[in-house]
């Protein structure tokens, strides 16, 4: 039997710390919408380990710290929001090589000044005049 994870209508729920894991295991998800909620710390880099994962919805949280590379792994991934939290260092290469991401979305963080991202830019279609490289 075919077991498909489909996690949504996780957004607006007021989820709040660290999140889990655990999120990890689920092999099979598909979607992970966790946006607009209060979760906080670095993105587990167990999520690398959801090799189905297409959507990836972590924007409007209060997240830190670096973007994993290993999510650049992600060979299915086609959506990335990762806008409006308060992420730091730089946008991980295997983003800018991915060859079916779609849309990446990465304003309104603290990635490091004058850091100049490698590689040809397919993805990035930069609007926002506060965002730094």
């Amino acid at each position: 039997m075919l077991l498909i994870v489909l996690l949504r209508n996780l957004r607006w729920n007021k989820l709040q710390d660290a999140i889990p894991p655990e999120i990890g295991e689920l092999k099979k998800l598909t979607h992970l919408f966790l946006s607009f909620n209060n979760f906080k710390g670095d993105i587990p880099v167990e999520l690398a380990n959801l090799q189905e994962l297409r959507y990836l919805y972590l924007h409007e949280n209060r997240l830190t710290g670096k973007i994993p590379p290993e999510l650049g792994n992600l060979k299915y991934l086609r959506h990335l929001y990762l806008d409006h939290n308060a992420f730091t260092g730089r946008i991980p290469d295997g983003f800018y090589k991915h060859p079916f991401l779609k849309e990446l979305y990465i304003e309104g963080n603290q990635f490091k000044p004058g850091a100049k991202p490698k590689g040809n830019h397919k993805v990035l279609d930069l609007i926002d005049t506060e965002f730094l490289f």
